[in-house]
């Protein structure tokens, strides 16, 4: 989370987008974190298609 803070602080992008790469960090650990929590269920369909979603 260290380098993502450091990332949008740094960026010198409109106020309207600069909140992107935080956003898009928060929603690729969920998706992860989701995509493990479905393996460890023996959804293995579901957590492949979330992990695909994420990369």
């Amino acid at each position: 989370m260290s380098r993502v803070s450091e990332a949008v602080s740094a960026n010198a992008m409109a106020p309207q987008v600069q909140a992107l790469p935080t956003l898009a960090h928060w929603f690729l650990l969920d998706g992860l974190l989701l995509a493990n929590q479905a393996n460890r269920a023996g959804m293995h369909a579901n957590a492949l298609a979330l992990t695909r979603q994420c990369v």
